[in-house]
């Protein structure tokens, strides 16, 4: 048996197929010399255990063809840092939103004890669907950023001003506020939506899920600023410099959030116990009022950060006066 052919040939099943034949033609004449080289004669004049001994020595075929394709990533080296931290906290928050909604859930329908499996089986499976998201989304927006570095035309009027250097919107921030912006709205959609059906069907029998109710009502105007933020930072992707237009956009969605966040507020009690048998009630009313003091401050943060970004928006359009209006 002819054992260079026979390992040129495993190697070349593994190669490009336009290339194979080149290729393999290349590495038979490179083989034929290293043998020569470490044996002192011809494959042509070697006995079989010389040419296995020696073929021992080499690397396997499938290492040798790897070599002659192109380098492929799911995840391009400039924005893996940044997939991690995203993936991070992307993990982190369905982890949590998953173990909240079911414990909301299950003491709505006066059901105190969780099974951990069940619940570590919900989580893994959003955390598997998230990872899928992310690792998504990076895979193709980054091959979109290495686009846009390669862009030949560009303007000059739009560099930012040094003393302004809020003015560059890093891509990083733009992809991650993307990211979580796009994770958020499944969310919010789908637990919701869910909550609200349940509600609907049959009513929870030992809490009154107050603030879900009224968020159900807020949904389509959730959804309205997700959906611009999400067009927003994909925008400033592309062009990433902010304007007197994207300021305006940016300073209109913190309005809207701080409207919903607002009405939101004025519901009380967040959540509220209800027909809760008298053994459990002390300590299932000090869990409520926990959670409802935690919502309570939650909001008021987001409505004081919303006020300040409007604000901080009107402000950098004043400092934009008319060099930069889109």
């Amino acid at each position: 048996m002819n054992w260079i052919a026979a390992y040129l040939n495993a190697v070349k099943t593994n190669l490009p197929r336009a290339k194979r034949e080149d290729l393999g033609e290349e590495l038979q004449t490179l083989l034929e010399e290293e043998f020569e080289s470490a044996n002192g004669k011809p494959t042509s004049q070697a006995t079989e255990p010389e040419i296995l001994a020696w073929l021992r020595t080499q690397e396997h075929p499938t290492l040798v063809a790897s070599r002659y394709h192109d380098r492929r990533v799911l995840i391009d080296e400039d924005a893996y840092p940044l997939f991690k931290l995203t993936l991070r906290y992307a993990l982190i928050g369905i982890a949590v939103a998953i173990t909240s909604a079911t414990v909301i859930t299950a003491v709505a329908n006066g059901t105190f004890y969780l099974s951990p499996f069940d619940l570590l089986g919900r989580i893994l499976e959003a955390c598997l669907l998230g990872f899928a998201s992310v690792t998504l989304v990076f895979h193709y927006f980054g091959r979109a950023l290495n686009a846009q570095s390669h862009l030949a035309k560009w303007k000059p009027e739009e560099l930012p001003d040094p003393q302004l250097k809020w003015e560059h919107e890093p891509w990083a921030n733009s992809i991650a506020g993307l990211v979580f912006t796009s994770l958020f709205l499944l969310f919010i959609n789908g637990f919701l939506t869910s909550v609200a059906q349940a509600i609907s069907g049959e009513p929870p029998k030992f809490l009154q899920l107050k603030l879900v109710e009224e968020a159900a009502t807020f949904l389509p105007w959730i959804n309205l600023v997700s959906i611009v933020s999400i067009l927003l930072y994909a925008y400033q992707i592309v062009k990433p410099y902010w304007s007197a237009a994207t300021l305006s956009v940016h300073a209109a969605l913190a309005a809207g959030t701080a409207w919903i966040v607002y009405h939101l507020r004025h519901v009380d009690p967040f959540l509220q116990l209800a027909n809760l048998p008298e053994d459990k009630a002390q300590q299932a009313s000090q869990l409520v009022s926990w959670v409802n003091t935690s919502i309570s401050v939650t909001l008021n943060i987001v409505l004081l950060v919303s006020l300040y970004e409007i604000g901080r928006n009107l402000y950098r359009i004043k400092l934009l006066g008319k060099r930069r209006l889109y």
